[in-house]
């Protein structure tokens, strides 16, 4: 029988670049629709990290303003 350890994987500092890359121009194509990047289809593991970035926010937004309300912290966009 054969295990699984996920935790076994690594990833060269490239691979983490394009993931986290990619997942900023998702979130700013859904801000700024016209940005004009690869039309290129995202791979199986980009969009895995793209639907676990939304539960993310989903789960934790509103918990993140309640703890930055308690410590009086601001978020400010620059853009």
């Amino acid at each position: 029988m054969y295990a699984l350890n996920l935790f076994s994987i690594t990833m060269s500092a490239t691979d983490t670049k394009s993931l986290i890359v990619d997942y900023v121009q998702y979130q700013l194509r859904k801000k700024w629709p016209d940005t004009n990047d690869d039309d290129s289809p995202p791979s199986k593991v980009n969009l895995t990290m793209r639907v676990l970035g939304e539960e993310f926010k989903e789960r934790y937004t509103q918990v993140l303003t309640v703890v930055g309300d308690v410590w009086n912290v601001e978020y400010r966009c620059s853009l």
